[in-house]
């Protein structure tokens, strides 16, 4: 993958799409990843993209019409230039520059596949967030050189994340404490619940 700098002067845009109630995703810290990585690979400037966090029916009927499989999956990523070039573009969203593209997360799927890793659930957004990222970038895992080349920065990128700590989930509505006499509410470290 070639590495890209495009435009220096502005940040890339990024975009959130809320589609699931299900847990609480801090969009700061989705944002500030994203930066992060976009910085770190020369893409950031002047560019945008979209992450849009969904259901596992919606999930399905993606998968199902772009790539043939009837069931969910935890992330998919939909590219809309191959290389960042000189195409630039007038967004929906107003900027001016290319579109990368857009990141779809299943909050079920994700969920579920937390569980099953025993990790925290936020561990498992960053994982996908990060994959998803690197797919509109360039990043594939198509052949075992590809593959390779793409899992040693996800694998970088996810560990300097979870060095600083969950900044990407809050639990919606905190549970009754049912310990407490007064009946208060005590929020949960478990964002599934």
């Amino acid at each position: 993958m070639r590495k890209n700098s495009y435009f220096n002067q502005n940040p890339l845009y990024i975009n959130i799409v809320e589609k699931q109630r299900r847990i609480t995703i801090l969009h700061r810290g989705i944002k500030h990843l994203i930066r992060s990585i976009a910085e770190e690979e020369d893409v950031s400037k002047k560019a945008s993209c979209s992450v849009i966090f969904i259901k596992d029916p919606e999930m399905r009927e993606i998968n199902r019409l772009y790539r043939g499989l009837d069931e969910p999956t935890d992330v998919l990523s939909f590219a809309c230039i191959d290389e960042i070039d000189a195409a630039v573009h007038l967004s929906e969203t107003g900027v001016s520059g290319p579109e990368l593209g857009d990141i779809f997360v299943s909050v079920d799927t994700m969920i579920r596949n937390a569980k099953e890793d025993r990790q925290e659930t936020w561990v498992e957004l960053v994982s996908l967030v990060v994959h998803g990222f690197l797919h509109l970038i360039g990043y594939d895992h198509q052949t075992d050189a590809e593959r390779e080349e793409m899992f040693v920065k996800q694998n970088g990128y996810i560990e300097s994340f979870v060095k600083c700590g969950n900044l990407f989930l809050r639990e919606r509505n905190p549970r009754r404490d049912s310990s407490n006499k007064k009946g208060g509410r005590t929020a949960s470290t478990d964002p599934t619940l």
